[in-house]
């Protein structure tokens, strides 16, 4: 994985870089229940300097709740479209 470095700002302060950013949307395919991720692994990518972002309801079919997700530190956005 490649590392992002601090640069200097028009000011000539340093500005630290925006995490990637990885967007999960909710499976399509009718009664589909896998997911693109767990709570658990959510951890893991935010430990890695990631932010991610959820669509609502995406593991509810796997029985894992948006609540669980966010207390793993990802964001769920009010639109679906805001995941990309």
């Amino acid at each position: 994985m490649t590392t992002v470095q601090p640069t200097d700002n028009a000011a000539g302060s340093v500005v630290a870089p925006k995490p990637q950013r990885i967007g999960m949307p909710r499976e399509t395919f009718p009664l589909e229940k896998r997911v693109t991720t767990v709570p658990d692994k959510v951890t893991k990518l935010i430990k890695l300097g990631f932010a991610v972002v959820i669509e609502q309801g995406a593991g509810e079919l796997a029985d894992l709740s948006d609540d669980a997700y966010v207390q793993a530190g990802a964001t769920i956005p009010p639109s679906a479209p805001s995941i990309y």
